[in-house]
């Protein structure tokens, strides 16, 4: 048991540093940290008195603007269609969700089928007039809800009162899809 200790002794020792060819010694040696020698980082970049008043001018401004929700956020990068469409959802109007993106859609099929030339491709789509996007919202959830409720005549009124407005701007196609 003695020669077993002497035998771990030895494997624990330091080996001595291997020659290379050329004769030197290789050794492994501790690279220098990198920095000052004081501890103290030095700035990246030397600001100038111009560049600091501009930055501190931004950080007032940053300062002085409100915090957005998520929802505020969304509505300044969405389309006004799209904002819209999730209102309409939100509220729980499904059904006129689903009849004015229907709507939207059949327009833009019929814009494609009739082709670049058509007379179609220079008039502007609907998903892009906000005041028609606004009356049929309005009159379709209105309709949707008194379609819960079971009152038909609401229903006919406010379906009536989008085709009589659609029938002022000569879009027959939305009309159409109304009726």
């Amino acid at each position: 048991s003695g020669s077993l200790v002497n035998v771990k002794a030895i494997m624990a020792a330091t080996l001595p540093p291997i020659k290379s060819p050329s004769g030197s010694k290789q050794g492994y040696t501790v690279p220098a940290p990198k920095g000052p020698p004081s501890g103290k980082l030095k700035p990246l970049m030397k600001i100038g008195k111009t560049d600091r008043e501009i930055l501190f001018k931004q950080e007032v401004l940053r300062q002085q603007q409100p915090d957005l929700s998520k929802k505020q956020t969304s509505s300044y990068r969405n389309t006004y269609k799209h904002n819209l469409c999730l209102d309409m959802l939100q509220d729980g109007y499904h059904k006129s969700f689903s009849e004015l993106f229907a709507l939207i859609k059949q327009q833009e099929e019929e814009r494609l089928a009739q082709g670049e030339e058509s007379l179609m491709w220079t008039q502007t789509m609907l998903k892009d007039r906000h005041q028609e996007l606004d009356k049929l919202k309005f009159h379709l959830t209105k309709a949707e809800e008194a379609m819960r409720k079971d009152d038909h005549s609401e229903v006919y009124h406010n379906r009536f009162e989008l085709a009589r407005y659609f029938q002022s701007t000569g879009d027959r196609m939305v009309i159409r899809s109304l009726l």
